[in-house]
Parts: C-alpha cells; sequence; structure tokens
C-alpha cells in the first residue's frame, strides 16, 4: 500500500490522504473513502487530488468509486481535467455509479455532459 500524504487546504487545514497507489485488497476501505472525500472538502491541491480520484474511478469498488464521483464533483471546474475519466464511468457496471458520474460531469463541466448526451 502507498504512504499517506500530507496536504494543506486552502485554510492552511493539514489532513492526511491516501496516496495514488490504491489497492483494493487492504482492509482501509472506509479510511481510503474519507480520504478520497477529504480531498474535495479542504480542496487540497486538486494537482494532487485529481489523478488520486481519477484512479479511484478505476476501483473493482463501487463504493470507491462512487465516492471518487462525489469528490470530483465538489472540486467542480478545479477537478476539469477529470471529464475523460467520468465520460468512462458513465459506463459503469453500478447504477449508483454511473448517476454520480453524471451529477460530476455537469459539475465539472456541462457542455462535455451535453455533448455525451447526459440529460
Amino acid at each position: 500500500m502507498g504512504g499517506l500524504l500530507n496536504v494543506r487546504g486552502e485554510r492552511g487545514i493539514r489532513c492526511p490522504v491516501v496516496d495514488g497507489n490504491l489497492r483494493p485488497q487492504n482492509l482501509l476501505v472506509v479510511p481510503t473513502l474519507h480520504s478520497l472525500y477529504a480531498l474535495a472538502c479542504v480542496r487540497a491541491e486538486p494537482q494532487l487530488a485529481v489523478p488520486v480520484l481519477t484512479k479511484a474511478l478505476r476501483d473493482p469498488n463501487s463504493t470507491v468509486r462512487f465516492v471518487a464521483c462525489v469528490a470530483l464533483a465538489k472540486l467542480g471546474e478545479e477537478a476539469k481535467q477529470a471529464v475523460p475519466h467520468l465520460l468512462d464511468a458513465l459506463e459503469d457496471p453500478d447504477r449508483e455509479v454511473r448517476h454520480l458520474a453524471i451529477y460530476a460531469l455537469r459539475s465539472l463541466d456541462p457542455e462535455a455532459a451535453a455533448k455525451a448526451g447526459v440529460q
């Protein structure tokens, strides 16, 4: 498993977050979920947060993918580089993940959502 990173939010809050080496076999799914969501809540350096969140969109655990969509939506336009990954998530086998991918896509890039036929 990867280590923990400390990132500083816009108000100087330090928050431990899981780095980009997410592993589905870890018994740390709940802390991982909290870490993913914390990335968006503190608006921690998007250039660090977005790659971790986009990698989480490919996690075998649907709950991890779900939370990654929510976190990306919360980051909004700061996470615009995740649009291609969210477009892929529109084909996710889990219905809830697909719905959250639509929500995130609308939040990040309404024009890309419209081009993808997202209602």
